[in-house]
């Protein structure tokens, strides 16, 4: 006669079952300033997304993709038909309640005058002051996002609100001291006779993370900022390998690198041109990163290595 399996009791087999609590979302961000302005809404929408940051970079990117469409117009552009209907469609979906319809517009965006630069000095004061008078944690993060990517002005003026409210006791970001001012790894140039094209191209390190910046420069269209890119990652520090394996040995093109002390004094001097996106996606990529550059063109190239940070 086989033996029965006895089964284990169940402890909880008379017991009525715990109800499992509903999962508790929470609250929704209200970005929405109480008295409506610009100035004010950008600083709200500045704290979230910069708050919400892990790294520096990601917080550069976020103040960016608020206020970078106005730095450009600010750097002054050299720009036809579909390309120019395109950024003034992003300039009127970030400040106009009835963008513009139609296609191409003829003629060109002209060069940034003291007008666009009294603008975005205006705005970007104006957020630093609604961000310093929020008094938390993440408005002290944007000061110090701003404290790297403004005009000079702001920066000074970004800087010392950051200072104040750290000085008041509130918490710095672990990225916080260093934003905007990443250790130079290594630089190269390509160029390109035939296409009268060349870019730089800078491999950065922040905090142990690397990322690398490329500089696209058009002298065919006066010597500006035609496209940017960015990488991260793995693929960051292997971008000028990757270059050269697929460089062309037929074309003239060259790759050559670049001594890391001029990587602040070229950028600077680019930023003295007007950018000249060719196509409507360099409109994208200069308006999210041209600020970005406009720092690395502000911070020192040559910097002692954080001793987290692995060397090379």
């Amino acid at each position: 006669m086989s033996r029965r399996r006895r089964t284990a009791p169940r402890r909880d087999a008379t017991r009525r079952p715990t109800p499992t609590p509903a999962p508790v979302e929470p609250p929704p961000v209200d970005v929405a300033p109480a008295d409506g302005d610009l100035a004010s809404l950008v600083a709200a929408v500045l704290c979230r997304d910069v708050g919400a940051a892990r790294t520096g970079l990601e917080a550069e990117l976020a103040v960016t993709g608020v206020l970078g469409p106005m730095s450009v117009v600010t750097a002054g552009l050299e720009l036809d038909g579909d390309v120019a209907a395109e950024l003034l469609r992003q300039l009127d979906d970030d400040t106009s309640p009835d963008p513009p319809e139609g296609g191409a517009v003829d003629g060109a965006v002209e060069q940034g005058d003291e007008d666009d630069i009294a603008d975005e000095l205006a705005t970007s004061l104006q957020v630093v002051e609604r961000l310093a008078a929020r008094a938390d944690v993440d408005a002290l993060a944007a000061l110090r996002v701003l404290s790297s990517l403004g005009l000079p002005p702001v920066r000074t003026a970004a800087g010392g609100a950051a200072d104040r409210l750290a000085a008041a006791g509130l918490t710095e970001r672990p990225w916080a001291a260093a934003v905007g001012r990443p250790r130079v790894v290594s630089a190269w140039r390509w160029s390109s006779p035939a296409t009268h094209q060349e870019s730089l191209g800078v491999l950065y390190a922040e905090r142990g993370r690397e990322h690398a910046l490329l500089v696209l420069v058009d002298h065919a269209l006066g010597g500006g900022i035609r496209d940017l890119g960015l990488l991260t990652g793995r693929r960051a520090g292997r971008l000028r390998q990757e270059m050269a394996s697929t460089l062309p040995s037929d074309e003239g093109q060259q790759l050559e690198a670049l001594p890391v002390e001029e990587v602040a004094p070229r950028l600077a001097t680019l930023l003295e041109r007007p950018v000249c996106p060719g196509e409507v996606h360099q409109v994208d990529d200069v308006t999210d990163l041209l600020m970005l550059v406009r720092a690395r063109a502000a911070a020192p190239s040559v910097q002692p290595p954080a001793r987290h940070e692995p060397v090379g």
